[in-house]
Formats: C-alpha cells, sequence, structure tokens
C-alpha cells in the first residue's frame, strides 16, 4: 500500500494532537504545518533514498564487437608516431574508432580515393569530413582523447585505409575499423579494453550485479565486469546478459498529493521525522526529542532489514565450436 504525503501529514498531526474529535482539522491551525510539510518531506525523501530507496533494474545486453583490424595488437596497444605516416586497412569497414594524444591527422580512403563520413572528437560536436580529419589536442592533454566517426563507402567490398600522420611526436592507442552501421558518429561505441556503461540518470547506487548466460553455469565474481565508483565498465570482449539492481533517486516531492515512493515500513518514518521538526519550531523539546528517538529507530531498521550487499554473480558465455 502507498502512502501519500497527506496521509503521512495526517498521522503526524495526531502526533501534535492536532486531529479533533472528528478526526479532521482545523484549517487555520495547522496551516503553517501544511505548507512546510512537503519541503521537509523532500528532505527526508532524500536523506532515506541512498540507503532505502526504491529498487529498479536495469538490463543490458553486451556483445563482443567485430574489430577488422584484429584485437590483440590494438586494444590497449599504444604505437608512437613521430612525424611518419602509419596505414591500417581492412575490407567492409563503415565505423572507426582511435585514441590519440597529441596533434594529429586521421586521413580515410576508399581504394586509394578520399572517403567521406562524420566524425566526433573528444566527445564533442559531430563533424562532416572528405579525406582528412585534422585534430588539436586541448592543451594540458597528458591522456588519450576518442576520435570516432561513421564512415560512407561506395561498396561494402571497398579497401578501406585509416592513415594516421602528425608533423611532431604523439601517440595513439585503440584503433579499430569495424562493420557496424549506425545513424551517427556519437553512436559508434567506444573500443577500448574496458568501455563505460551508462547508469539510468536515476542511479543512485548498486544493490547486486547478475550477469548472466545459457549455459546454466556460475561464477562468484567477474574480472570482465568492473566498478570505478559509481561507473560500470565491462571488458571488450564479453558477451551476456548484465542485469543491475540499483537504488533510483526517487521523485522530487512537491505536493502532499503525491505519492511516497518508499515501501510502507519506510515510508512510516516520514511521521516522526516531520513531528521532530514540527515539534522543534515550536519549541517542544520532550515531544522533539521522542519524535527524534523514534526516527532514528525507524531509520536504523529501514536500511537494516535488507542489506545491499553489491554480490557480482557470473556465468560466462560457452560459445563451444560443435555445439
Amino acid at each position: 500500500m502507498a502512502y501519500t504525503g497527506e496521509k503521512i501529514f495526517m498521522m503526524a498531526m495526531a502526533k501534535m494532537d492536532e486531529v479533533t474529535e472528528t478526526g479532521s482539522l482545523n484549517p487555520e491551525d495547522v496551516a503553517e504545518y501544511r505548507a512546510k510539510a512537503p519541503y521537509l518531506l523532500e528532505i527526508w525523501s532524500k536523506r532515506m533514498a541512498k540507503r532505502a530507496g526504491q529498487k529498479k533494474i536495469f538490463e543490458m545486453s553486451c556483445v563482443r564487437k567485430k574489430n577488422l583490424l584484429g584485437d590483440l595488437s590494438h586494444i590497449s596497444e599504444i604505437v608512437e608516431n613521430n612525424n611518419e605516416e602509419q596505414e591500417y586497412s581492412a575490407k567492409g569497414a563503415n565505423c572507426f574508432y582511435i585514441g590519440v594524444d597529441g596533434d594529429c591527422t586521421v586521413s580515410f580512403t576508399e581504394n586509394g580515393t578520399p572517403l567521406s563520413g562524420k566524425y566526433v572528437f573528444n566527445d564533442g560536436d559531430e563533424t562532416d569530413f572528405t579525406g582528412d580529419i585534422n585534430i588539436t589536442v586541448p592543451e594540458g592533454t597528458t591522456s588519450f582523447l576518442s576520435l570516432k566517426g561513421i564512415l560512407l563507402p561506395q561498396s561494402q567490398d571497398s579497401q578501406i585505409t585509416m592513415t594516421v600522420s602528425g608533423q611532431y611526436y604523439f601517440r595513439h592507442i585503440n584503433r579499430s575499423l569495424s562493420p557496424y552501421k549506425y545513424p551517427s558518429a556519437s553512436k559508434v561505441p567506444d573500443f577500448k579494453a574496458y568501455y563505460k556503461v551508462e547508469m539510468p540518470s536515476d542511479f543512485i547506487s548498486r544493490s547486486q550485479i547478475i550477469t548472466e548466460y545459457p549455459k546454466w553455469q556460475y561464477q562468484e565474481g567477474n574480472s570482465q565486469i568492473k566498478w570505478e565508483g559509481d561507473n560500470l565498465y565491462t571488458m571488450f570482449s564479453y558477451d551476456g546478459l548484465i542485469r543491475i539492481v540499483y537504488i533510483s533517486q526517487p521523485t522530487q516531492i512537491t505536493s502532499l498529493e503525491q505519492e511516497i515512493e518508499y515501501p510502507e515500513h519506510v515510508a512510516i518514518s516520514a511521521v516522526p521525522y516531520l513531528v521532530k521538526c514540527f515539534a522543534r519550531s515550536d519549541m517542544m523539546d520532550e515531544l522533539s526529542a521522542d519524535a527524534r528517538e523514534e526516527f532514528m529507530q525507524m531509520y536504523v531498521d529501514a536500511v537494516t532489514d535488507e542489506p545491499l550487499t553489491p554480490t557480482e554473480i557470473a556465468d560466462v558465455f560457452d560459445w563451444g565450436v560443435g555445439d
């Protein structure tokens, strides 16, 4: 059963001894309480969210992307360039990715003829190009910045060549020519050893991670999935389904008509929280202290009834040849 802000408010008013014998409220007597209640409930909600908020499920399917250049000599392999031209070719490429740490030119040809496409550098704006992409890295660059885009070849049988060059020394990494077609350059995935998975906009923290596969086997932990802070990184070669149970950010409370997005045993803790705040404002010290103690006990109960255990259960896809 979902509680509304109004129901929480009525229970708080009962504790404040503002409910009449008929079960109603005198509007004038509770006007200030009613005006403050949505703001106080919002403070309570944000306080409770990380440890006792609503759980949701985020699910994504991971598939190993094909790199026509091969993986072993290009993913995470750093190549130095000292005023030279370095060529990488493959047939049937429709998109590309490369990381660079210095000013350079990345050129594309189709059977020796300049090739057109669209690119995004360092998560910037999508830009059209034909043949050459001239890159100037921001001053103070100390790491590799992404350059990725889509290619528009005349034929899928064409030989596509990516040429990396520069006037001065720089390095590049994670080179890829791939057959996949995407509607825009920003849709091209990062060809890195571990790529970042974007969490839902209402994500606060993870509760559980499950990686599942169709072969009835699993293992504790999974080196192909890593957490860094609140960010999930997945290994480029990982195939499978990731399902994350996470704590969600509740909707902002602006009205007592709203439903409280918490389980009943958590939502009820908003009653002593309101009473604590109202009684303190009215200098009713004993009632405020009692309500604070009651709220703190409810808070402890709410966050310990179901511990948030970041258990990782993994079960790896077996694409065995001959099955």
